[in-house]
């Protein structure tokens, strides 16, 4: 569901949040979030989404940025150039979340949440519908590292894409893709490092445009 842009003035959000609230139920879903741009009154969290780009020209033809005045193209890039690989310390072997790796993953997740004053319970069946790598729309890692003289998992991190259409622009782009970061439990490595790894995975491996990362998890 969308409200033409015509029409974004005339409060209909709620409208549309009534009826998609209305759907989820008679699916057997009691629960949803949504996003606004605007402070809610009385929210019970605010989180705040933190946009990092990962392909400044291509958001720049395809109209979802522009360069700033009195900046060139060439500084513009500059400017959001990633992090030197050199400087990244990822301690461990990395490689894809596997169906085996749920158990230990559901572990690492509830020491995670364990930090958090709001916390989000999840089962094993749960881990693996949400984490899972599926193909072009979720992709889950796993660090391994010797512990007690056997290979363990210490770490897994999560991200999932976001495909949006072009519909003005240049017309040789059909499509931009935004990387948002997903869960995450960290014993080992640290988080500056695991961030860094990320945009680069996003960029390389997962063909994504920008990068957003959400204040609460």
């Amino acid at each position: 569901m969308a409200v033409h842009k015509d029409l974004r003035s005339k409060r209909l959000a709620q409208i549309m949040i009534q009826e998609m609230m209305r759907r989820k139920r008679k699916l057997g879903l009691m629960q949803a979030f949504y996003t606004s741009v605007h402070t809610q009154p009385t929210p019970f969290v605010t989180t705040y989404f933190c946009n990092r780009f990962l392909n400044p020209k291509k958001l720049v033809e395809v109209g979802y940025t522009q360069v700033p005045p009195k900046m060139t193209m060439k500084s513009f890039l500059a400017r959001f150039q990633l992090p030197e690989k050199k400087s990244i310390n990822l301690v461990g072997s990395m490689r894809p979340m596997l169906k085996k790796d749920a158990s230990v993953v559901l572990k690492l997740f509830n020491a995670q949440m364990e930090k958090m004053l709001v916390r989000y319970k999840m089962s094993e069946a749960e881990i693996l519908h949400y984490l899972l790598p599926r193909d072009g729309v979720l992709w889950t890692w796993v660090l391994e590292s010797n512990v007690d003289g056997k290979v363990a998992v210490t770490d897994f991190f999560s991200m999932r894409r976001m495909t949006q259409q072009v519909i003005k622009g240049i017309t040789t782009h059909k499509d931009m893709h935004s990387a948002v970061m997903w869960y995450y439990g960290l014993s080992v490595n640290k988080f500056a490092d695991i961030m860094k790894t990320l945009l680069w995975l996003a960029l390389e491996e997962c063909n994504c445009d920008a990068f957003t990362a959400v204040t609460v998890m």
